[in-house]
């Protein structure tokens, strides 16, 4: 089995390429796509070997059809794009580009090159919006309601979807992950922001005080190696058409989450809001139900909460601490 996934190098898909690694099914030949270098490098350093790579811009229909065509993939995850919401607000073109004209791109290409793939698209839990408590866990049959426009990119990415599934009778599956967090995260997105800054707090690199926005929003969080075996098998026991969400199904306050990273680092840590940090399009309340996924295909989360928030914790420890021996190197030289 053949198998492509755009946007490998990123958080996820970086993360989901080392699940299906390690499977250790020798019938599957591993292929993705990555639009930067350094991200690779960096992201998939110890597994590159075992895949073959593709540089792609996803936005481009002929970049996209070219790789269809060299790898003939039988199933495709369609990770790559814009997932950081601040980001999405300042590029608003850019970002219906890479999340929306991109499914358009992938999804004719597949008719032209790989008919019979299976698609897997992987959209969010942005495009719920704002809820009413009462809706709460949230299921896949929650009318969608984006208020942002990395929400609103991926609710059209669905809609495409749906066009291609009902008119031409592709196979695709779409994901509305919920948030996800572990090792690898870029420090844009905030437990991985929280989780440098203490690292460099408990090494003595940084002053005793960690710099927060808002700390009221509840989310749902999912470590992200129970997010992507949940990709895994929703390709291979989900029902094609369907939507489906990955979630854990509890909330907790960011500062719930700050004050756990900081009981985990046992070092003292002031908090101290910076008005820059904080956003205006954040939901005040996101949390999932997966019991649908749950009824399909058996997956539910297996890390706890305060495991993941350890081992983020403990990458960013060793992160800052060989940056920190390299910068030491360096001005010895």
């Amino acid at each position: 089995m053949k198998v492509l996934i755009t946007g490998i190098s990123g958080f996820a898909g970086s993360h989901l390429a080392r699940y299906i690694l390690n499977l250790k099914d020798p019938s599957i030949l591993l292929s993705g796509t990555y639009l930067h270098q350094e991200e690779t490098q960096k992201n998939l350093e110890e597994v590159a070997t075992h895949l073959q790579l593709f540089q792609c811009d996803v936005s481009k229909s002929l970049e996209i059809e070219r790789i269809l065509e060299e790898v003939r993939p039988d199933l495709i995850f369609h990770l790559a794009g814009t997932a950081y919401v601040p980001q999405a607000e300042k590029n608003r073109i850019l970002t219906y580009e890479v999340n929306t004209l991109s499914v358009e791109h992938l999804l004719s290409g597949v008719i032209k090159k790989c008919p019979k793939a299976k698609t897997i698209l992987v959209s969010t839990s942005e495009v719920y919006g704002k809820v009413s408590p009462i809706d709460i866990p949230l299921r896949e049959t929650q009318k969608i309601n984006p208020c942002n426009v990395y929400g609103s990119s991926k609710a059209m990415m669905e809609l495409i979807a749906r066009c291609y599934i009902n008119q031409r009778g592709l196979k695709i599956i779409i994901l509305r992950p919920f948030n996800h967090m572990g090792p690898y995260q870029a420090d844009s997105f905030v437990i991985a922001n929280f989780s440098r800054q203490i690292a460099g707090i408990k090494l003595g690199l940084a002053h005793p005080y960690l710099e927060v926005g808002d700390l009221e929003p509840e989310r749902d969080f999912t470590d992200v190696r129970d997010t992507v075996r949940g990709y895994w098998l929703a390709s291979q026991k989900g029902q094609n058409g369907e939507i489906y969400n990955l979630s854990s199904g509890k909330a907790y306050s960011i500062r719930e989450i700050s004050s756990m990273l900081i009981t985990l680092a046992a070092c003292p840590i002031e908090i101290r809001q910076d008005p820059t940090r904080m956003r205006k399009s954040d939901l005040p309340l996101l949390v999932g139900s997966f019991e649908k996924l749950k009824r399909d295909t058996g997956w539910t989360p297996e890390h706890s909460l305060n495991s993941t928030l350890k081992d983020t914790l403990d990458f960013w420890i060793n992160h800052e601490k060989s940056k920190n021996q390299t910068s030491k190197i360096k001005m010895t030289m």
